[in-house]
């Protein structure tokens, strides 16, 4: 007769074949990151979040520097027209520096046939012309010395006699300073402050500060003309 199996051997292999089968079963498990941990962003969804997260701030960055890129270009202030005028105003002043050489001591204040305007008065006149257009820029006061406009202003006569006018070495100095006073003023204004009105009253003669210095350069185009003519009628040499 067959014994039958004893019930603490058969509970012990029992036990033992239901250990062995559920550990890979843990094992595998463990391994994967529950759905729970998915949702609440624990190990395993930490390093996207983040990722996403400095994704977005790289984003923004980019398109707040696209956004500031046009408007800087479109702030940027012309030059252009200034640029252009003081040209012609320089071109003008060498003009006239260039009709002035040659010319002996007792010439400078010599009248030929038609031309009444001599070389100083001629000087002056532009000196005192141009500390005006200096105040339409500016607004500031004269910028030649005390008594040039009664010498040489508009409505001013030429006189050929020396002693009633400053040295011809003063006027020459004279003219240079207001011309580069000018310049200097006109450099640190662009385009669109040239389209201003002008600082002080001119009359109706001028419209803007950008017309006050295109009509500087007129107006010694103007005289370059009549000292062209002094010099044929004093026997001068031509310029070029």
């Amino acid at each position: 007769m067959s014994k039958k199996p004893s019930p603490r051997k058969s509970k012990s292999a029992v036990k033992k074949k239901a250990g062995s089968s559920s550990k890979p079963a843990a094992r595998k498990a463990a391994s994967k990151p529950s759905r729970a941990a998915s949702r609440t962003g624990k190990p395993g969804t930490t390093k996207a979040a983040t990722s996403k997260a400095k994704g977005t701030t790289k984003a923004k960055g980019t398109t707040k520097a696209k956004g500031s890129g046009p408007s800087k270009r479109s702030a940027a202030a012309s030059n252009v027209m200034r640029d252009r005028a003081l040209a012609h105003a320089r071109f003008a002043h060498g003009m006239i520096n260039k009709f002035a050489e040659g010319f002996a001591p007792e010439q400078v204040v010599a009248q030929a046939g038609a031309c009444p305007n001599h070389l100083l008065w001629t000087l002056g006149h532009l000196a005192s012309s141009a500390s005006w257009t200096h105040g339409m820029i500016t607004g500031a006061s004269p910028i030649v010395p005390e008594g040039y406009h009664a010498l040489f202003g508009m409505g001013s006569k030429p006189i050929g006699d020396a002693a009633l006018y400053p040295s011809f070495d003063e006027v020459r100095q004279a003219y240079e300073a207001t011309f580069q006073r000018i310049v200097d003023a006109v450099a640190r204004l662009d385009d669109q402050d040239l389209l201003t009105p002008p600082e002080q009253e001119s009359g109706g003669f001028i419209t803007d500060k950008l017309d006050a210095l295109n009509k500087l350069a007129w107006h010694e185009g103007w005289h370059l003309g009549q000292l062209s003519d002094l010099r044929r009628g004093l026997g001068l040499p031509h310029v070029f």
